[in-house]
C-alpha cells in the first residue's frame, strides 16, 4: 500500500492541487486501509477546511456527515491535532483532557470503530517535509477487527504522512521558487524603467553644466537654467531614494504573481 501511494504521488503533476491528491489517494487507501478517507487543509485564514467532500452516499458516510454536524464546529476536534507532530489513533491513543472525550464521542456517534488522524506538512515555511502541519489526512474505519497492532499502525501512518507531506512540501517549494523568480523579473523591469527615467532627468543638468564649462555668462537666462538643473537633480535624488526603498521592500517581503510594482 505504501509503495502504491509513493507511485501515485510521484506521478502527480508538480502543481496538482490537494483535491487531485485526495482523488489519487482514496482508491488506494479505501478499502485497503480504511472505510473513509478525508482530507482537511488550512485555508488563507488558517482555518481547517474539508476538501473533496464525503465520498459516496453509503450509510457510514451519512453517519459521519451527521456526526460532524452534531459536533459543530466540526473541526474543533481536529485543529489541535495539527500540532501533535505525529499520527493519532482513536480510541487506542487518546488525546488528553476535554478533547479526548469529545473526539471519542464523535467517533462513536459516527459509527466508527477507530479513526486515524495523520498530520501533513505543507512546506509553507520552506522546509522539505519538516515544516509545521497545515493539513490532516483522516482515515475512518467501521470494523473493529485489525491485523496490525496499534503501534505498528501508527508507525505505518507516520511513513504515510511523510510520503504525502514530503510531496506537498516540495510543491510549496516549487511555488515559492516561481514567486521569487517573478519577483526578480519585476525588480529587473523596475530597474530598467528607473535607468530610463534617470537618463531623461540627467539630460538638462548635463547640458547646463556643459554650457558653464564652455564659459557661459552669468545672465538671468543662465540663472533660470541653473535653477531648472537643480530641480532636475533633486528629482534624480528622489528617484534614487524611491528605488532604494523599493529594493529594501522587495528583499524584506515577497511579491505575489501578478502584483505590479509602483512606478519609480
Amino acid at each position: 500500500m505504501l509503495a502504491a501511494v509513493a507511485r501515485a504521488v510521484g506521478a502527480l503533476a508538480p502543481d496538482a492541487p490537494d483535491e487531485t491528491l485526495l482523488a489519487v489517494l482514496r482508491p488506494i487507501l479505501v478499502p485497503a486501509a480504511s472505510d473513509l478517507c478525508l482530507l482537511y487543509v488550512t485555508d488563507a485564514s488558517e482555518q481547517l477546511t474539508r476538501i473533496g467532500g464525503l465520498p459516496g452516499a453509503g450509510p457510514l458516510a451519512q453517519k459521519v456527515a451527521a456526526a460532524h454536524q452534531d459536533f459543530a464546529p466540526e473541526l474543533g476536534i481536529y485543529e489541535p491535532l495539527l500540532e501533535a507532530g505525529h499520527p493519532v489513533l482513536m480510541p487506542y491513543q487518546h488525546a488528553t483532557g476535554e478533547l479526548a472525550a469529545e473526539h471519542w464521542s464523535f467517533v462513536q456517534a459516527a459509527g466508527l470503530a477507530w479513526e486515524l488522524v495523520v498530520p501533513l506538512a505543507g512546506g509553507a515555511d520552506g522546509e522539505m517535509g519538516g515544516g509545521a502541519a497545515d493539513a490532516l489526512l483522516v482515515l475512518d474505519g467501521s470494523s473493529k477487527g485489525r491485523a496490525l497492532e496499534p503501534t505498528t499502525v501508527l508507525q505505518l501512518a507516520e511513513v504515510l504522512g511523510g510520503l504525502i507531506g514530503g510531496w506537498r512540501a516540495a510543491r510549496a517549494l516549487r511555488q515559492r521558487a516561481a514567486e521569487i523568480e517573478a519577483a526578480l523579473e519585476e525588480t529587473a523591469f523596475a530597474g530598467r524603467e528607473l535607468a530610463h527615467t534617470l537618463n531623461n532627468s540627467l539630460t538638462m543638468p548635463v547640458g547646463v553644466i556643459e554650457l558653464l564649462l564652455d564659459g557661459g555668462v552669468d545672465s538671468p537666462e543662465l540663472r533660470e537654467m541653473i535653477a531648472a538643473a537643480a530641480s532636475d537633480l533633486t528629482a534624480l535624488e528622489n528617484h534614487i531614494r524611491a528605488y532604494q526603498n523599493l529594493m529594501r521592500t522587495r528583499t524584506g517581503g515577497q511579491i505575489r504573481p501578478g502584483q505590479h510594482l509602483p512606478p519609480p
